[in-house]
């Protein structure tokens, strides 16, 4: 139970550390506009691989 709350803790933290970095090597080669979307884009598919989807499979009694 504390393994799998301090997983998820430490994916709270990596999520906009990535995002980051991929927002401003993105503005770097293609500008503003792009690195907005691309980073707005890989933020919403993260939070939903990371985070809704594993929900979705949960078991009845909170267990997977």
């Amino acid at each position: 139970m504390l393994g799998n709350r301090l997983t998820i803790a430490g994916l709270i933290f990596l999520l906009p550390a990535i995002v980051g970095v991929v927002f401003v090597i993105t503005a770097f080669i293609f500008g503003l506009r792009a690195a907005v979307m691309v980073t707005g884009l890989l933020a919403l598919l993260f939070a939903f691989l990371w985070f809704v989807l594993p929900l979705r499979f949960r078991g009845e009694d909170g267990e997977t």
